[in-house]
């Protein structure tokens, strides 16, 4: 990975590598731990509107 600055005096960093894009179907384990991660504050949020209602 190579990393460039544009100028000494600013503190904007470049950052320069390649991406690879996976197909959700032959990696199902990746999608599955994306989708976990994406839907936990909504699952924590429900949680603490259920115990909000329960009181």
């Amino acid at each position: 990975m190579q990393t460039s600055r544009d100028d000494p005096n600013r503190e904007r960093l470049k950052i320069l590598d390649h991406a690879q894009v996976l197909d959700a179907h032959e990696h199902p384990a990746l999608a599955e731990a994306e989708v976990e991660q994406a839907v936990a504050p909504l699952k924590a949020r429900i949680a603490e509107l259920e115990s909000q209602l329960r009181r």
